[in-house]
């Protein structure tokens, strides 16, 4: 029995890196072209940034995220920069989230 038998639709994934530079934002394209590739296209999965970017990383990686159409990516940028949101949700396809954080 897979995990969509047992009615999990959508894994949630915490990445954990600090993008600071194009050489960071490489290693997380290539840790998501692995996901994406073991998860098929069948199964949608969110990314989970904890606010560990800053806008122009973030800008670059969201862009770089997109043939692996994840479900959403959730804090980007930290929750405090809530203005930064909506300058990122114009250059990307991909839903993004706050998280826990926004409150």
């Amino acid at each position: 029995m897979d995990c969509q038998d047992q009615g999990h639709l959508a894994p949630w994934i915490a990445v954990c890196y600090l993008a600071d530079g194009h050489r960071a934002v490489d290693k997380i394209i290539e840790r998501v072209a692995i996901i994406r590739g073991d998860l098929g296209s069948s199964v949608d999965f969110g990314l989970d940034f904890h606010g560990r970017m800053l806008l122009p990383m973030a800008t670059v990686l969201l862009r770089e995220l997109e043939p692996f159409r994840p479900l959403f990516v959730e804090e980007p940028v930290l929750a405090e920069h809530a203005e930064q949101y909506s300058e990122l949700s114009r250059g990307t396809s991909i839903v993004l989230a706050a998280g826990e954080r926004a409150c």
